[in-house]
């Protein structure tokens, strides 16, 4: 679900890529995905498939996302800036290796 929401449209070749994961273990967890209504997938030009987040999904990663950053909050008891700094180094971090 990360790469999708870090990645929008991307195939699902694409996603196995960025996930370090075989492309049979990226179809089903797919799959699953889209029975629960997190994802959707689309035609693309020629054969192609892409696969986005549905509002469901970009809603629950915003909350995640929230309660997340709160628990930081008071972990290190401290602002909610410095958290959000954390947070965003970390998905900087996160970004690298799922791009490589």
């Amino acid at each position: 679900m990360r790469v999708v929401d870090l990645h929008p449209n991307s195939s699902p070749s694409e996603i196995a890529a960025r996930a370090h994961m075989q492309r049979t273990n990226v179809s089903a967890a797919l799959r699953d995905l889209e029975s629960k209504g997190m994802i959707r997938r689309h035609s693309t030009s020629g054969r192609g498939v892409a696969v986005e987040s549905t509002q469901q999904a970009i809603d629950g990663l915003e909350a995640l996302r929230h309660a997340w950053a709160e628990l930081l909050t008071d972990a290190v008891d401290t602002d909610i800036e410095t958290v959000r700094a954390f947070n965003d180094l970390l998905r900087s971090i996160e970004d690298h290796f799922l791009t490589a």
